[in-house]
């Protein structure tokens, strides 16, 4: 794993291919607003060469942002487990705001915790469902359990957002999500219903 002042940054976030700048800029948002989580530049790398670092490095978990017209299109989620590389899940995100264009602060949060009594819907639980695997706390982190931001989920039917917030205040992007799908839980060792022409576990060993 990688280790910046006592944090195990054990996410790995990294684009498509020949990523735009504003998905470069969402990476480097959601980076600083999430402190566990390590950019890596895509250039040529494979979905191969990226199991590699991780199985190398120690991390657990693998951001994909996908663009599409431009802009941010889709994350897909993946995690590492033993030698594979598994997809756990994807959110389609429909908008984003970037810390600026919100005009509100950069924030690192850890442990965030996660709250989304105002979202009741299908989507809201697999959103949620993909975070909690994303932000799962490891036992080897420095302050475990000490919650010490929040993620927001919030909306209908139409669209969901995922906000943050620390000590209060509003802080890091807005993801505005169309659909989410999660596909596969670790304990149950298979791809669940909602899985889409064979997504799941992918082997490169």
């Amino acid at each position: 794993m990688y280790f910046s002042k006592d944090i195990v940054k054990d996410i790995l976030v990294t684009s498509s291919h020949r990523p735009s700048r504003k998905v470069r800029s969402f990476i480097n948002d959601l980076v600083r607003t999430i402190a566990r989580a390590r950019k890596i530049n895509r250039g040529k790398k494979s979905l191969e060469d990226l199991a590699g670092i991780m199985i190398l490095e120690g991390y657990r978990t693998l951001i994909v942002v996908n663009t599409w017209k431009a802009n941010p299109g889709r994350m897909d989620i993946y995690r590492r487990v033993d030698k594979n590389l598994v997809k756990i899940g994807y959110i389609v995100i429909r908008s984003i705001k970037l810390s600026r264009e919100q005009r509100v602060s950069i924030c690192s949060i850890r442990f965030p915790k996660i709250v989304s009594d105002k979202c009741l819907s299908a989507t809201c639980e697999a959103v949620k469902e993909i975070l909690k695997a994303i932000l799962e706390i490891e036992g080897n982190q420095k302050g475990m359990g000490v919650e010490d931001g929040i993620v927001h989920i919030e909306g209908g039917d139409d669209i969901i957002y995922i906000w943050f917030s620390r000590n209060g205040k509003k802080c890091g992007p807005r993801i505005g999500i169309r659909s989410a799908v999660r596909l596969y839980k670790e304990n149950s060792q298979s791809v669940n219903r909602y899985s889409r022409r064979g997504e799941g576990i992918e082997s490169y060993m």
